[in-house]
């Protein structure tokens, strides 16, 4: 009906109980995103900024990691799980210059590969941070984009 023709389509995976890839537009954490779940299903008509809650699966509110951390993030900070790396990506060398995403502080980081190493780990330089950190290949993951409602 005429109500509900200016309610654009939710994507999917904005569900309650959907698990989702959040990014934070804080200072110092732009570049990052943390898994978590949808909460709430955006309620908010106002096409420009739909909000709606959600709970992190790595971040807490407490020391001890027993209540997870929720907060009302804006649609656009939110994208579906990257997909796990395919059979050919894991066979895939890493080599230098590789933009990655590295697991660090319980999400995953946006990064370049500057180096890779002879104990089989790689230095990954965080333009965000403008820190260098070394990952084993089992923490970092091929960067991917999501756009338009598509991984590229």
């Amino acid at each position: 009906g005429p109500l509900g023709s200016n309610r654009k389509r939710l994507p999917s995976y904005l569900k309650p109980g959907s698990a989702v890839e959040i990014s934070s537009d804080e200072i110092g954490f732009r570049g990052s995103w943390y898994m978590g779940k949808v909460i709430t299903i955006p309620s908010s008509s106002d096409k420009d900024s739909v909000k709606c809650q959600v709970e992190y699966t790595t971040l807490f509110f407490d020391k001890e990691g027993t209540k997870p951390l929720k907060e009302v993030v804006d649609m656009s900070q939110l994208r579906p799980p990257a997909p796990p790396m395919s059979e050919i990506e894991k066979k895939k060398k890493i080599v230098v210059g590789e933009e990655v995403d590295a697991f660090y502080n319980d999400g995953w980081w946006e990064g370049d590969v500057t180096e890779v190493l002879d104990d089989g780990k790689f230095s990954v330089f965080f333009r965000s941070s403008k820190e260098q950190i070394r990952f084993r290949k089992d923490e970092l993951r091929f960067h991917r984009e999501w756009v338009d409602g598509a991984w590229k």
